[in-house]
């Protein structure tokens, strides 16, 4: 089972990397920036969002481990 739980993991962050791509290409398109910029800079800034994405969900983790250590 731990191994189809990473797997199933590594499902899921290809997913919100795709989630994070497509939005920065619309991002760029409703500002007419699409053609100005390259391929590269679309990866990392699709990167950018992703880390804070995956940020966000460690600290909801985090938080939701912590309070049900604590009874809450």
């Amino acid at each position: 089972d731990l191994v189809r739980s990473r797997g199933l993991g590594d499902v899921y962050k290809r997913q919100v990397f795709k989630i994070c791509l497509r939005q920065v290409f619309r991002d760029l398109e409703e500002s007419n920036a699409l053609d100005q910029v390259s391929g590269e800079q679309i990866l990392r800034i699709a990167k950018h969002n992703y880390d804070e994405v995956l940020s966000c969900g460690r600290e909801y983790d985090s938080e939701y481990s912590h309070s049900i250590y604590q009874g809450a």
